[in-house]
Formats: structure tokens, C-alpha cells, sequence
């Protein structure tokens, strides 16, 4: 069995009792038909409160404020910061992957590692964005090296300010925000909801955390999933916490954000993993963090079908293509900087990645490493290919023709759809110029 309900119950434990019993507040803002009756709404206040400034506030606001909406409706968020998520960039950047091996395994050391990388990524390029992307790849990593203490902490202390620049929203969606800004039917302001009373008229009264009070028609929590598995009332979620016989089938994670696992199957209360169930994704947070977004669930999913054919159908392993393989079924491939898998071992890829980097920002040193990849796995083929592209177009000191030719070969023994077609795209880019002749 594998559990993969993810975090459907949104969380508002924080909100005042009245707010709470109130028809005017909508808990879960993504229950079906949750924002139809706000939207419909024409007689109570035109004013809405969201509690939380995250990405779940935005796609509300877009929703409460599109054509159609009451022409009065103005929107005010509030949070612990009430800072608006970060904006994507208006072009895909190349993330820039840390070395984090002596980075620490403290809360303190991590802080002041990443402010390093941040500050270096944006000397270097002018921007933040790709020094947090390249975070992602070794989120996991540095979130395992933290004690128990520090990582139960982080939800508290460091989460608002990763969250809001790891999870950002769109341009399109920031210029939304900003002429809705304005016009005065968008605010944001720092602070929480302490007091709710209802209006005669409909609505409520709510009294918040700076003294301020304002009457809404509505208020729309904004907050997210709850993270504590124990308190979701989920009813398989609960079963397989409780003890049978003194065992339960599984047992929460740090601070109840999912359950232990041994790589995605469940560990039970004694500590073993014995029983046939696993799971995935956000129920994993605990012991990863980052692991709600699409690929850090794609690699688990593909290790996690490995895991499960083994155990219903054990293979012999064996190495293939310098690939640890089950059956049929490889381990989950190394991946370039846009998360795309990459048919090479490990290190290779490690150094071919950052020559990638140091090549795409005009540094030297790319094409050493890009050398040091194809020497380290020689039927890495666009690592073949990255150096033949670079002797063409960049004048690199790399014989193009051999490095193409060992391009050709590596691709037609180990290399996918993709990375076939990037050879195919080189060799013609070089074969034409060689047809042509130098250019004036």
C-alpha cells in the first residue's frame, strides 16, 4: 500500500474561538465551492479578510477580484510578516548548486552558509533567484543534518522566510497584485487576527494584533495545510498511528510533519520497517522538507516503485550502463540544474553540472570541469557534446571533431530521447559550419 493523501485539511487551530464558529469565515478556501458564496455575496460588507500572505492568499485574491466581482470589494492580507511571496524571474535561470560539505549541521551555521551563497550568486549575476533554486537540490541534504531540536525550530523561526522566496508566484500574477494595490483594493499589513465579533448586518467585526479593527464581510483562511499529522483527524492517517498490541503501523516524524520512513516505507513505533506500506510526498516533510513540489515527488516516486517491485518481486541487482540497476529498474538517474535526468554516474554528472554553471556565466573554469566529467564516465554523452559545442562556437582548446565523435558513440550506448536529440542538434550545428566554411 502506498499512502499518498498529501495535507488536504487546511490549518487554522490559531483562530480566535468566535472566528472560528463564524458562517462568515471560510476554513478551507479550496473545499469544493468554498469561495462561490463570497463571490456571490452582495449585501454584507465589500471588504475581505485573508489571513495569510503565502500563494494560497494570492490565487484567492485573483479569484475574489477577477471580472465579474463586486466593484466595492477591497481585500486586506495579514501575516506573522505580511510580505507578498516573491516574484519568479521573466526567464528560466540556471539554478546555482552549492557545495554544502562544510556548511555545518546547526541551524546557525546553515544561516549564515546560505546569506554567503545568496551573496555570491548575486555578485555574480545580478540576481537571488538562482541561488535559492540551486538551495532546492540540497535542501533535503542539509535538513538531515540537523538535530531533532533545530528542525522542529525551523517551522517557527526560518519557514515564512524560505517559504516566501522558495515558492513564488508568478509575473503575471504579481502585475495582478500590483494594479490591484493601486487602486486601494488590495493591503497588506503585519499582524494577526485576535478578536471577531458578528455585525448586524452580516459579516463580522474583527480585531486584530496592532489595535487596528475593520469590518469584512468575510474572512478567508489563507494559511496553508496543517502540518501535524496527529491533529488532521484524517481517518486512515489516524488509524495507522494507533497502537495494536503495544505497535502502530507507523509513527509521526519531527513535530508531527508526516511520518518516519526508511527511504519511503513506513517506519512503525518500534522502529522497523516491516510492514508492506509506504508513502510519498508532503508526508515525508518531516524527515526531507522539501518535498511538496512536482520534482522532488517525481524522484521519490520512481525510487518508491523500485522499492515496492523488489518487495513483491525481488531481482538480483547488477550494474548496467555504470547504473546500479533491479530488474528492469534503474535507481533514480542524477539530474542537470532544470531537474532533467542526466545518463551519467554521479560524479560525473556532479562536475558537469557545475561546468554547465561556470559556462552559462561567462566563468572560467567550465570547460575543465566538462573535461574532468567526460574522463570520469567517458559514455557521458553530452558531456562529449558540451565540450564539441564549446570548441565550435567558443573557440575552447578541445579537438571538436573527437569530442563530437565520442558524443555520437556514448549517446547510441546509454542515453535517452532527450539527450539524443541535443547530440543530433550539435552535430548538424558543427557539420553545417563545416559545410559553410569560417565565417568573415
Amino acid at each position: 500500500m502506498v499512502v499518498a493523501t498529501g495535507l488536504r485539511a487546511a490549518g487554522h487551530a490559531r483562530a480566535p474561538p468566535a472566528l472560528a464558529r463564524s458562517p462568515f469565515f471560510v476554513a478551507d478556501p479550496w473545499a469544493p465551492g468554498a469561495l462561490d458564496v463570497v463571490r456571490r455575496d452582495a449585501a454584507g460588507p465589500g471588504d475581505v479578510l485573508l489571513v495569510g500572505t503565502g500563494l494560497t492568499m494570492v490565487d484567492v485574491v485573483l479569484s475574489l477580484t477577477r471580472p465579474g466581482a463586486r466593484p466595492d470589494r477591497r481585500v486586506l492580507a495579514v501575516s506573522r510578516t505580511g510580505e507578498l511571496p516573491a516574484t519568479h524571474a521573466d526567464e528560466l535561470q540556471l539554478a546555482a548548486i552549492p557545495d554544502v560539505g562544510d556548511w555545518g549541521d546547526t541551524l546557525a551555521s546553515l544561516r549564515e552558509s546560505v546569506a554567503e551563497h545568496v551573496a555570491r550568486v548575486r555578485a555574480a549575476g545580478g540576481d537571488w533567484r538562482p541561488a535559492l533554486d540551486g538551495l532546492r537540490f540540497r535542501a533535503s541534504e542539509l535538513w538531515q543534518r540537523l538535530s531533532e531540536e533545530d528542525r522542529a525550530s525551523f517551522p517557527a523561526s526560518d519557514a515564512g522566510d524560505w517559504n516566501r522566496v522558495r515558492h513564488r508566484m508568478p509575473p503575471s500574477s504579481a502585475a495582478v497584485l500590483r494594479s490591484l494595490k493601486g487602486v486601494d483594493r488590495l493591503r497588506q499589513r503585519a499582524a494577526s487576527v485576535v478578536e471577531a465579533s458578528p455585525l448586524g448586518e452580516g459579516g463580522l467585526r474583527v480585531t486584530l494584533s496592532d489595535g487596528s479593527a475593520h469590518d469584512v464581510g468575510w474572512v478567508v483562511n489563507c494559511t496553508g495545510p496543517a502540518l501535524d499529522v496527529r491533529l488532521l483527524g484524517h481517518p486512515l492517517i489516524d488509524d495507522l498511528l494507533s497502537a495494536r498490541g503495544g505497535v502502530s503501523l507507523a509513527q509521526a516524524a519531527t513535530a508531527g510533519m508526516g511520518f518516519r520512513t526508511r527511504d519511503g516505507r513506513l517506519l512503525d513505533s518500534t522502529g522497523r520497517a516491516d510492514a508492506p506500506v509506504w508513502t510519498l510526498g508532503a508526508l515525508r516533510r518531516g524527515e526531507l522538507w522539501e518535498t511538496t513540489a512536482v520534482p522532488e515527488i517525481r524522484s521519490q516516486a520512481l525510487a518508491l516503485a523500485v522499492g515496492v517491485l523488489d518487495s513483491i518481486a525481488p531481482l538480483p541487482r547488477r550494474l548496467e550502463d555504470g547504473r546500479l540497476v533491479s530488474g528492469h529498474h534503474p535507481v533514480a538517474r542524477p539530474r542537470d540544474p532544470l531537474g532533467l535526468p542526466l545518463s551519467a554516474t554521479a560524479e560525473a554528472a556532479s562536475r558537469y553540472n557545475a561546468g554547465s554553471e561556470k559556462v552559462m556565466r561567462l566563468q572560467s573554469g567550465g570547460e575543465d570541469l566538462l573535461r574532468e566529467a567526460a574522463a570520469l564516465d567517458p559514455d557521458f554523452a553530452l558531456a562529449h557534446a558540451a565540450l564539441a559545442m564549446l570548441g565550435h562556437e567558443a573557440g575552447a582548446s578541445t579537438d571538436v571533431a573527437a569530442s563530437l565523435q565520442a558524443a555520437r558513440r556514448a549517446v547510441l550506448k546509454r542515453g535517452d530521447e532527450r539527450e539524443r536529440s541535443l547530440v543530433d542538434v550539435i552535430g548538424r550545428r558543427v557539420d553545417e559550419r563545416a559545410t559553410r566554411g569560417p565565417r568573415r
